[in-house]
C-alpha cells in the first residue's frame, strides 16, 4: 500500500503541474513509452464493448448465460460462465472470441498490482454519450493503479481534464457472497445499446458507498435460493453542493435474474432524498425506501424504478435478441407510474471464416412520462421539491437525451480478426417535443439527426481509438458548448 501511495500523491504532483492540453499530450507520450500494461482485473467497466459485445455473441450463441444489463460486470461472473462452455463444439469464430474474452478476464493470482493511462483530445465536448464513450470533455489524461489481494481490490485514478477527478476509482472488501465498497465509478443498468432510462454514463459517475453480489450469484440468501445467476446492488450516494438542495443523497437498488433459459429480467429503482435543509436520517430514508411519505414535504423524495428485459430469440436464423425498458416516473399503489419506454434489437453474425463477426442493432427511446397514454411533459426525470431533477453537474443521470425526447438509433460494431474495431450509428433524434420545461441538452424543441463513425485498433501495447460524430444542424441553444461536427483521438494502454 505504500507504493501505492507514492504514485497517487505523484500522480497528484503532476496534475498540478499540468494545466494545457500540450500538457496533456506530453505526458501521454511519455506513459505510452514507460508505463507498465497489465489487465483483467475485479470487473469490466463500462465503456469495455468488445468484452461487453463478445459476451452477448457468446450469449445468443446459446453458449453462456451471464448478467448482460448491469454494468461494471464481475470477471468472477463472466469466469464462471465460460468454464462450462465445450470448446469442442465451437467455430472458429466462437473460439475467437472466448480467447479474446478469456485475454480480458485472465485469472489473477491473489495479489497482484497494475497502472494504466488513458488519454483523449477532440475539438469539442460531446454532446451524446454512449455505452463506449466516457469522455465527458474536450480532452482529458488519466493514470490509475490497482491492487489486489484474497480480501480487497481498489484501484486509484486520477484524470486531468477542465478540473481533477478521481472518477473511476474505488475501494472493495471482498466476501463469498457480497462484495462491499466505496467509489466514484460508473454504472450502466438495464440493456440499453445506446442509452438507458435510469442509470447511464452520460453524467459523471457518483461517491458512493455500494453492496454487490460477488461470483456467479450461484450461493447467497435463502431468499435468492431459488434462482439461479442472480445479480443484486445497492449504492448510497451524494450529489454535488451547487444544486437546488445541495448534496441531496441518491439511493439505488437494483436485482437482475434469469427465470427461463436466455431471458434476463431486471428490477431497478433510484430515490433521491435527504440533502442540505432535509432530513438526513435513517427515519425517512426507510420512508424512501418504502415509498412512504412520498407526497408529503418533509419527507419527499424523487423516485425512479422499473424493469427490463433481455430475451434471445433461438428460433431465429441469426443470434438475434429483444430487449427493452419501462422506468416510471411517479409511484402509485407501491408500483411505478408514467413510464419512459425503450425498445431494441440486437442481431450478431459472422464475416468470412477468420473469426471476424459484426453486431447490429435498432433501439428506439421515449423519455416522455406516460409513453404508453396520456403523456406529461415536464415531469420524467424533474421534480417538485429536488428542482435540479435527475442530474448532475448538470448531464441527466439517466437517458443522455433527458426528458421529453424520441430518439432511434441504428447503429453496427465490426470486430475483425486483426483486433480492429469499426462502429458506425445513425441516429434520429426528437428532442424536448414540448418545446418548454428543463432540458439539460436543448431549450427549445429540436429535430437532429446525426452519424457517428468509429475506429480502434491496437498500438504501442494499447489501443488507439478515434471517432467522429457529425450533427445535421447548430445547436444555438444547447446547455453545453458544443461543435456539430465533433472529432475525438485517444490511447489507452491494456484491454
Amino acid at each position: 500500500m505504500a507504493v501505492v501511495f507514492h504514485y497517487f500523491c505523484s500522480l497528484y504532483y503532476l496534475c498540478n503541474r499540468c494545466c494545457i492540453k500540450s500538457d496533456i499530450v506530453s505526458a501521454a507520450l511519455l506513459f505510452a513509452v514507460f508505463s507498465r500494461v497489465a489487465s483483467g482485473g475485479y470487473w469490466v467497466d463500462v465503456g469495455e464493448s468488445q468484452t461487453r459485445d463478445g459476451l452477448l455473441y457468446l450469449h445468443n450463441s446459446g453458449l453462456i448465460s451471464v448478467p448482460l444489463a448491469t454494468w461494471p460486470l464481475s470477471s468472477d461472473k463472466i469466469k464462471n460462465a465460460l468454464i462450462g462452455i465445450d470448446n469442442s463444439v465451437l467455430t472458429f469464430t466462437q473460439k475467437s472470441v472466448v480467447s479474446r474474452i478469456k485475454q480480458r478476464v485472465v485469472v489473477k493470482q491473489e495479489n497482484y498490482y497494475e497502472e494504466n493511462i488513458s488519454v483523449f483530445v477532440g475539438n469539442s465536448a460531446r454532446l451524446f454519450s454512449g455505452f463506449s464513450k466516457v469522455d465527458r470533455d474536450d480532452g482529458e489524461l488519466s493514470y490509475s493503479i490497482s491492487s489486489s489481494n484474497i480480501r480487497y481490490v481498489a484501484r486509484l485514478k486520477a484524470n486531468l481534464t477542465e478540473t481533477k477527478t478521481i472518477d473511476g476509482s474505488f475501494f472493495v472488501g471482498k466476501t463469498p457472497v457480497f462484495d462491499v465498497g466505496v467509489g466514484v465509478i460508473d454504472r450502466w443498468w438495464g440493456p440499453g445499446q445506446y442509452t438507458n432510462l435510469v442509470l447511464s454514463n452520460n453524467a459523471r459517475p457518483i461517491p458512493a458507498f455500494f453492496v454487490r453480489s460477488s461470483g456467479a450469484g450461484e450461493n447467497g440468501p435463502y431468499i435468492f435460493s431459488w434462482v439461479k445467476n442472480w445479480s443484486f446492488e445497492m449504492f448510497l450516494g451524494q450529489l454535488e453542493s451547487d444544486r437546488a438542495i445541495p448534496s441531496a443523497r441518491l439511493t439505488g437498488i437494483r436485482f437482475t435474474f434469469f427465470p427461463i433459459v436466455g431471458l434476463e429480467l431486471g428490477m431497478s429503482r433510484v430515490m433521491q432524498w435527504g440533502g442540505e435543509g432535509r432530513d438526513n436520517g435513517l427515519s425517512t430514508f426507510m420512508d424512501s425506501l418504502t415509498s412512504r411519505g412520498e407526497n408529503d414535504e418533509r419527507s419527499a423524495g424523487n423516485q425512479l424504478g422499473g424493469f427490463d428485459f433481455h430475451y434471445r430469440l433461438d428460433w431465429l436464423r441469426w443470434n438475434t435478441s429483444l430487449y427493452g425498458q419501462i422506468i416510471g416516473e411517479d409511484e402509485a399503489n407501491f408500483l411505478p407510474s408514467k413510464y419512459m419506454s425503450q425498445l431494441g434489437l440486437n442481431v450478431l453474425m459472422d464475416i468470412g471464416q477468420k473469426g471476424a463477426y459484426a453486431k447490429w442493432f435498432v433501439e428506439y427511446t421515449n423519455t416522455t412520462a406516460g409513453a404508453f397514454g396520456a403523456e406529461h411533459y415536464n415531469t420524467a426525470y424533474e421534480h417538485s421539491t429536488y428542482r435540479s431533477g435527475y442530474r448532475y453537474y448538470g448531464r441527466a443521470i439517466g437517458a443522455v437525451f433527458d426528458n421529453d425526447s424520441e430518439v432511434t438509433a441504428l447503429g453496427a460494431n465490426f470486430y475483425l480478426e486483426n483486433s480492429m474495431n469499426l462502429g458506425a450509428a445513425l441516429i434520429n433524434m426528437r428532442l424536448n417535443n414540448d418545446n418548454s420545461g428543463v432540458n439539460s441538452l436543448v431549450e427549445s424543441s429540436m429535430n437532429l439527426q446525426m452519424i457517428e463513425l468509429n475506429v480502434k485498433f491496437p498500438l504501442l501495447s494499447g489501443y488507439v481509438s478515434g471517432s467522429i460524430s457529425i450533427l445535421s444542424d447548430e445547436l444555438p441553444d444547447a446547455v453545453i458548448e458544443v461543435n456539430p461536427n465533433t472529432v475525438v483521438l485517444g490511447w489507452s494502454s491494456g484491454i
